[in-house]
């Protein structure tokens, strides 16, 4: 089972579920959740709320519980982690993933300042450069992971705790597994408005 994975916050998780219930349904494919942190305020079969940091710069933290808690859940073969304004236009199939532990659309880092501006002033990562190694990895507009690798991020428990971006995270740590990204047609599966010049 393929479960796909909307990150989401508190202050506009109701407006993001209504959105995505929406859109799944007309998909035909009932297997997703909206994720957010902060205070608790909704939650049913598809909204999950966990305990971690809401904010921009806490999006490793959310990344790292978020996978703590689909690791626990057997049925689960795939995950897609995507942004909260992501549009999905086809759902994968079974055929297409098989054998892949970590996909989507590859990137090399080279940018330690896109959080600028986008973190909290009491944040670590408030205008602090990012000097990450020169790796490549998955955008995180939207990625899937096996379940080999939703086990490898539950495992961790430190490496989230020095990253402010949790895309770079994701890859960093699976590639210490010798697990390195593929890169899949996205614009065929998924499509974001907010990140169009990445389309």
């Amino acid at each position: 089972m393929i479960i796909y994975c909307f990150i989401s916050h508190n202050s506009v998780v109701q407006k993001d579920y209504d959105r995505i219930k929406k859109m799944m349904e007309e998909l035909n494919h009932m297997q997703y959740c909206v994720i957010y942190g902060g205070k608790r305020n909704i939650e049913n079969d598809h909204v999950v709320h966990i305990d971690c940091d809401d904010t921009y710069a806490g999006l490793p933290d959310k990344i790292n519980k978020t996978m703590k808690y689909f690791s626990s859940d057997k049925k689960i073969d795939y995950v897609f982690k995507t942004d909260r304004t992501c549009i999905v236009k086809k759902i994968f199939d079974n055929e297409s993933i098989q054998n892949i532990d970590y996909a989507g659309r590859t990137l090399q880092f080279h940018n330690s300042t896109y959080h600028y501006w986008k973190c909290e002033k009491t944040s670590n990562w408030h205008n602090k450069p990012f000097n990450g190694k020169n790796i490549k990895y998955c955008s995180g507009i939207g990625y899937l992971l096996s379940k080999k690798s939703i086990g490898i991020i539950s495992n961790d428990n430190l490496e989230y705790k020095n990253h402010i971006y949790e895309d770079y995270y994701v890859g960093q740590l699976l590639g210490k597994k010798n697990i390195l990204p593929k890169h899949i047609n996205c614009k065929q599966y998924f499509f974001d408005p907010e990140h169009a010049d990445c389309f």
